[in-house]
């Protein structure tokens, strides 16, 4: 079962560099949008997720891969 189909939006929690100063981090809630999932051999669940608002060094969208565990389904009332 995926209970993270492709489209599913989600958010994590990840750290973020300051805007004034790039040495400093804090954490902070990222939102994005699922767009591939897979499966490792022990079954974990991996999920590529379109983040929203950053862009990555081409200007595309940037992709971030990381496990369904880490992640939550955004839910909308």
């Amino acid at each position: 079962m995926n209970a993270f189909p492709n489209g599913t939006r989600v958010f994590w929690f990840g750290a973020m560099a300051s805007p004034t100063d790039p040495t400093i981090t804090y954490s902070g809630v990222k939102y994005g949008t699922v767009t591939a999932t897979s499966r490792l051999e022990d079954g974990t669940q991996i999920l590529d997720i379109e983040v929203d608002g950053e862009l990555n060094e081409n200007g595309n969208p940037r992709i971030v891969t990381i496990p369904a565990a880490a992640v939550n389904h955004v839910i909308i009332l």
